[in-house]
């Protein structure tokens, strides 16, 4: 039987679309509107919109040239289709720079205005002296429908986006996203995120398309540095985000 590349998951109101090439959200709509900006592939090549899976690592690093780890370019060698739910997994055996064999397992499901995501990173049994660095993270482009868009984190308000990002503490595991104008808002919960050393990354190169509001389990400049998060073998991080549309 011929493998799907696509799974289009639906409950009600809501639908996403996730691709098997690294578990990506293609598109997450609720009410036929669109709530992730649809991915696409700009003409100079550059992947925007859906929502990329960022692992082992999130943002640029010395272990390869390819922005946020390899599990955005792997293919599901696994995948369990319902209506309203998938689950993917994934395997890298890690390359000369990055040794360590990893598994990820990628579950989402939808109901009623609500897209839940969770994303487990295990490292396995490989044998590969020394802990393996890890800063997985979330990477969704919320349509903006050329509308303002505010996001508040505890009693931090911010509403300007530009190719520069601002990273900011992750204070609280709901956030709050809203476009004043547009009459759209949202909740992003976080579980397994550590309050106050988990980040969030607010980024757009096109804030009348988009913008970028990405949890990332720490900050990007202590990924393998004496303070970063490591595997050993056989121990595992679990990450979530539920995005719901009120």
């Amino acid at each position: 039987m011929e493998e799907l590349n696509e799974f289009k998951i639906s409950f009600g109101n809501t639908e996403a679309v996730i691709s098997r090439t690294g578990g990506t959200v293609l598109s997450f709509k609720v009410d036929g509107k669109d709530i992730f900006y649809p991915f696409h592939v700009t003409e100079d090549g550059k992947e925007r919109g859906g929502m990329p899976l960022c692992a082992p690592w999130f943002g640029l690093s010395e272990f390869a040239e390819k922005k946020h780890g390899f599990l955005r370019g792997i293919e599901a060698y696994v995948a369990i289709k319902k209506k309203n739910s998938v689950i993917l997994r994934f395997r890298h055996q890690g390359i000369d720079k990055y040794p360590w064999a990893l598994h990820y397992t990628v579950e989402y499901s939808v109901k009623d205005g609500v897209l839940r995501t969770s994303l487990n990173t295990e490292r396995l049994d490989d044998g590969i002296p020394g802990l393996a660095p890890v800063n997985p993270g979330f990477h969704p482009y919320f349509a903006t429908d050329e509308n303002t868009m505010y996001v508040l984190t505890g009693n931090d308000m911010y509403d300007k986006f530009a190719n520069e990002a601002k990273t900011v503490s992750l204070e609280t595991s709901s956030v709050l996203i809203t476009q004043i104008a547009g009459k759209k808002k949202l909740v992003m919960h976080t579980r397994g995120f550590a309050l106050y050393e988990s980040r969030l990354v607010l980024w757009s190169d096109a804030p009348k398309n988009y913008v970028c509001v990405e949890p990332v389990l720490q900050d990007r400049k202590l990924f393998n540095t004496t303070e970063g998060i490591f595997l050993d073998e056989g121990e595992s991080k679990e990450l979530s985000m539920e995005v719901e549309a009120r």
